[in-house]
């Protein structure tokens, strides 16, 4: 399973669209994709190519990239590029994910990673603050499957 990163660059490079945010809804497995083509226009022929280029296990609604604003998404984070790598590069399964997060976060100590309902939850020992579990969780996210929540839990809040 691909990550939000991967599939929103395959739609990016394969329509030659100039605008294209995927972003993953409260529900899981459920995404929105927002996008314009090169002229700025929504084109909603362009719909059936984008659900055929993402995974089949994903629920795609296709919108305008100018909805961002009327359904309150926020700025695009600029993730760090040792996360933009590992997002671009990891295979989705888990072994994969593990294998990365380790990489992306080594000063992380993970203790346990294991997939319920849905959820990747990720254990880990080293004290973090609410700043450092947020971007950690956020981090995380980007390194995920696309559809999957991830939640890092530390034994050891600041």
């Amino acid at each position: 399973m691909p990550t939000r990163l991967q599939v929103q660059e395959n739609i990016k490079n394969y329509l030659f669209l100039t605008k294209v945010r995927v972003i993953q809804t409260d529900e899981p497995f459920q995404i929105n994709v927002y996008f314009e083509d090169l002229a700025g226009k929504f084109v909603p022929e362009y719909a059936s190519a984008i659900k055929e280029i993402c995974p089949a296990h994903l629920c795609v609604t296709c919108k305008p990239y100018k909805s961002l604003l009327e359904d309150n998404v926020p700025p695009e984070i600029d993730f760090p590029e040792i996360i933009q790598h590992f997002a671009l590069i990891t295979s989705g399964n888990m072994q994969s994910f593990q294998e990365c997060i380790k990489k992306a976060l080594p000063d992380m100590n993970i203790v346990d990673i294991k997939f319920i309902e849905n959820t990747i939850n990720v254990e880990t020992d080293t004290p973090l603050s609410a700043e450092k579990l947020l971007y950690y969780s956020l981090y995380a996210q980007e390194i995920a499957p696309l559809g999957v929540a991830v939640m890092i839990h530390s034994l050891h809040l600041q």
